[in-house]
């Protein structure tokens, strides 16, 4: 225990006393479909673990030192959409947390940093087909089904041009 001072303290965690525990990378593509023509690219950063991965090979692992700050990207083909989870042990129990989607745009799929627990077992992320977007247009009772229907609509999706939701 200690007094706390009258100015801010500032508690350091010393890297260098926590313990490294290795993960597995896994990266699923849909069934039936090959990886590499799913996922464009892949990211894997942990600066206190000396983790710098750029590219995804099956099988990979990485070892990562506790309570440290993990960043995680891919960047996909037209028509998919990844999520992520990590799985740890706690009392002889995995557990398995969602990772946030940070940021998403144009293929491009940047995860949320998170903290690294202990015993951290596996980190996954799964790829799978975009759904497609949906949207029903109607009228109130000022217009008649014909007038309706004369009607030309534009769209702007994910800051691209349509005429047809079918295009996007």
């Amino acid at each position: 225990s200690f007094i706390m001072p009258g100015e801010d303290v500032t508690i350091c965690y010393d890297v260098s006393e926590a313990q490294t525990y290795t993960a597995k990378i896994n990266v699923s593509a849909p069934v039936g479909e090959e990886l590499n023509s799913v996922m464009k690219s892949f990211s894997l950063t942990n600066r206190d673990s000396d983790i710098n991965i750029s590219s995804y090979t099956e099988g990979m692992t990485a070892g990562f030192v506790e309570n440290t700050s993990t960043n995680l990207g891919v960047e996909l083909a037209t028509g998919y959409e990844a999520s992520a989870t990590y799985t740890y042990t706690v009392d002889g129990v995995d557990k398995t947390e969602d990772i946030v989607v940070a940021y998403m745009s144009s293929g491009r799929v940047t995860f949320a940093s998170f903290t690294v627990p202990a015993n951290i077992k596996s980190i996954d992320v799964t790829i799978t087909k975009a759904t497609p977007v949906k949207a029903t247009v109607t009228h109130d009772d000022t217009l008649t089904d014909e007038e309706f229907a004369a009607l030309e609509f534009a769209y702007t999706v994910n800051g691209k041009s349509a005429t047809d939701l079918s295009q996007v």
